[in-house]
């Protein structure tokens, strides 16, 4: 996907955290980072969570979102994505699969209140190619798995532990 971005002239910052967006005419002009380099640009798409992304334009650009309102909310939880591919088909799978874990009223807990990374975990597996073969070359398939966790305010770091929690998802 990013390379049939970039051949359309789309530019991707890696490692750049933002800290403010400005707006002009009602719509996202620029983005800054937390170093304060300036990234004009014609759309945004951010994958944070909308509080923290609304905070980031001022208040008086977001009037439905107003800082009191903001501070109200309560943050959603965080997803764990693994994208992936196989050299074989698994014709017993549906398009869509939930997969329960073991304690899933506990699971909830653990990723709401406790805010801890739990040994288990419940997932939902999508097979795209199920409804949309041409997604993968023939006798090949494309998945996407999603694991509810805690989110960022949690202090899991996940550059360590990521690498582990992926390969217990696909084990």
């Amino acid at each position: 996907m990013q390379r049939m971005l970039e051949k359309k002239g789309v530019e991707f910052h890696f490692i750049a955290c933002a800290a403010h967006m400005d707006v002009t005419n009602g719509k996202i002009s620029a983005v800054y980072t937390e170093s304060q380099r300036k990234y004009e640009c014609d759309l945004v798409v951010a994958n944070s969570d909308p509080i923290r992304t609304y905070a980031m334009i001022e208040e008086r650009h977001r009037p439905a979102h107003s800082d009191r309102r903001l501070r109200k909310m309560k943050s959603s939880m965080g997803l764990f994505v693994i994208y992936f591919g196989t050299k074989k088909t698994y014709p017993e799978l549906v398009h869509h699969t939930i997969l329960m874990g073991p304690r899933y009223g506990e699971l909830l807990k653990d990723i709401f209140k406790r805010r801890v990374l739990a040994e288990d975990f419940s997932l939902y597996l999508h097979a795209p190619t199920r409804t949309d073969p041409s997604l993968a070359p023939p006798g090949h398939e494309t998945f996407y798995v999603l694991s509810p966790v805690p989110n960022n305010q949690s202090g899991i770091d996940w550059n360590e532990v990521g690498p582990r929690y992926e390969a217990a998802i696909l084990d």
